[in-house]
């Protein structure tokens, strides 16, 4: 009996997922939201620690990178298996719209990082540029 030839495309991708998914580490869901005034990336990041995380801002863009290493021990008096593992995020988020840049703050709790970043005036973008 043959298969689908589209079924097994399906499912290879879903192996190439999960596998990116064991590379990357677990979380890093990015939501971005705006209000009136600014831009707020909300970002799970279970188990990772606040020292864990580096955020940047460069040229319109947000970035969010962190690595942690997990180690679990399967017997607490002598290792009859010890496994280490490291995960990692790396998410650029493009912002749709300029920042103060000054101006962001972030907070890191229970496993959510909350990145605030307060709108510019598109006015006050640029300057003049006197010819001499």
């Amino acid at each position: 009996m043959r298969t689908n030839p589209l079924e097994d495309l399906e499912a290879l991708l879903d192996q190439f997922d999960q596998d990116l998914a064991v590379s990357t580490g677990a979380g890093g869901a990015v939501d971005l939201i705006e209000t009136d005034e600014e831009y707020v990336a909300v970002v799970d990041l279970p188990g990772y620690e606040t020292t864990d995380l580096d955020v940047t801002y460069a040229d319109g863009r947000l970035t969010i990178s962190g690595t942690r290493t997990d180690t679990v021990d399967a017997t607490d008096e002598q290792y009859i298996r010890r496994e280490r593992r490291t995960k990692s995020v790396d998410k650029t988020v493009a912002l749709p719209g300029p920042v103060v840049e000054d101006e962001i703050t972030a907070t890191h709790e229970a496993g959510v990082l909350t990145i605030t970043l307060p709108k510019a005036d598109p006015a006050d973008q640029g300057r003049a540029i006197d010819i001499e």
